[in-house]
């Protein structure tokens, strides 16, 4: 039995008997062979089950139930649409190859598109990380978490410019945390947003258009929401204020009552 399985539900499955129709993907050489075909990965919305156990299992047992599988596929596909998800997951990541793949195409001037075992490239997150729930890569630490980085953290967080390392900073370490053996990055950004929230948010809001018009292109995405979203807060705020009466007179109160 191939432990990488694919539903297809027929018109309101009945959950309860419900039989699902067992198929091998077309391109199935990245689960039947040592040398994977990278070019399979390359639809982010092809939704596929993983079962490890399913040949010693009963039938019945390797069966997921309906609700289950929507589940799985909303949590997927949540922020499939969310162009700041797009953008950080197109970060380019490290990665060391422990197979050979073919489909890679990484060089177009290439002479194959294949990758030998050992090799070290720079793969989107998006793909590096699907090849190492294969088991096919290990994930190592981009450049804009390496040690200059930490170090310049430590010395004075709200003067890094975090934004030209990566855009999406606080998002796209998230992301690479639980799939790298460094467990200090976690420490990193909680260390790195503290500070610069203290020292840099609170510094930009209060200050003048033009001096903050000088810090915020040292902000990443997540900082620049945050900003925006007290500007817009203070804005309304200051309408709210300025603005005609606080208190307005429900109109039902103004009726007059029917003479008897």
């Amino acid at each position: 039995m191939n432990p990488f399985i694919q539903f297809r539900y027929k018109t309101e499955p009945d959950v309860d008997n419900y039989e699902p129709e067992w198929y091998s993907p077309p391109s199935s050489s990245l689960r039947h062979s040592n040398t994977p075909n990278l070019s399979i990965l390359r639809n982010r919305a092809t939704l596929s089950v993983t079962v490890s156990t399913a040949q010693n299992l009963p039938l019945k047992s390797r069966i997921t139930p309906l609700p289950r599988i929507v589940q799985i596929f909303k949590k997927s596909m949540a922020k499939y649409f969310d162009i700041d998800d797009i953008l950080t997951e197109e970060e380019f990541a490290p990665v060391l190859f422990h197979k050979p793949a073919n489909g890679v195409t990484i060089d177009p001037s290439a002479e194959t598109n294949s990758v030998e075992q050992g090799a070290k490239v720079e793969l989107p997150f998006w793909l590096a990380h699907e090849l190492h729930l294969r088991q096919a890569v290990s994930i190592n630490l981009p450049a804009c978490f390496d040690q200059k980085t930490r170090l310049e953290i430590q010395a004075d967080a709200a003067c890094v410019d975090l934004r030209s390392r990566c855009p999406n900073f606080y998002e796209f370490g998230c992301k690479l945390q639980p799939l790298v053996t460094d467990r200090t990055i976690g420490i990193l950004l909680s260390t790195a947003f503290k500070i610069r929230y203290k020292e840099r948010l609170t510094k930009v809001f209060t200050a003048t258009h033009l001096t903050a018009s000088k810090f915020l292109p040292f902000l990443t995405k997540e900082e620049t929401n945050l900003y925006e979203a007290a500007h817009l807060s203070m804005t309304a705020f200051k309408k709210w204020r300025t603005g005609g009466p606080r208190f307005q007179r429900a109109s039902i109160l103004g009726r007059k009552r029917k003479e008897s």
